[in-house]
């Protein structure tokens, strides 16, 4: 019996070699779901998977700033970055009611400390 040889076109050659696709990043703003159900986000700053965003309250207008790292989940075409109220991101945010503290945390976070 004769083997059964599969070519693959150019295209399939060109993404193997190219690896991984870049995961697709959080938006730059948003409304939350499930326990950030009720807010809106909006984006301030990002640096890599550090995010750093305005944070509404959609019914009383109060305003907060979040500061998180995100993670990459999926695979291939489905990979992206989490959303804060995905766990285990939404137990490592950082929130402040004043946005030069925020600020200020936020560059603390990038010089490494």
């Amino acid at each position: 019996m004769d083997g059964y040889v599969i070519q693959m076109d150019a295209w399939h050659k060109t993404i193997e070699t190219l690896g991984d696709p870049v995961a697709k990043a959080l938006p730059d703003n948003f409304i939350g779901q499930g326990i950030k159900d009720g807010y809106r986000y909006y984006k301030f700053l990002s640096a890599g998977l550090i995010y750093f965003y305005q944070v509404t309250n959609i019914e009383t207008k109060e305003v907060h700033y979040e500061i998180f790292q995100t993670e990459v989940t999926g695979k291939r075409k489905e990979k992206r970055q989490m959303y804060p109220w995905e766990e285990p991101i939404c137990d490592t945010i950082e929130t402040f009611n004043n946005n030069g503290a925020a600020n200020y945390r936020f560059g603390e976070i990038l010089r490494g400390r």
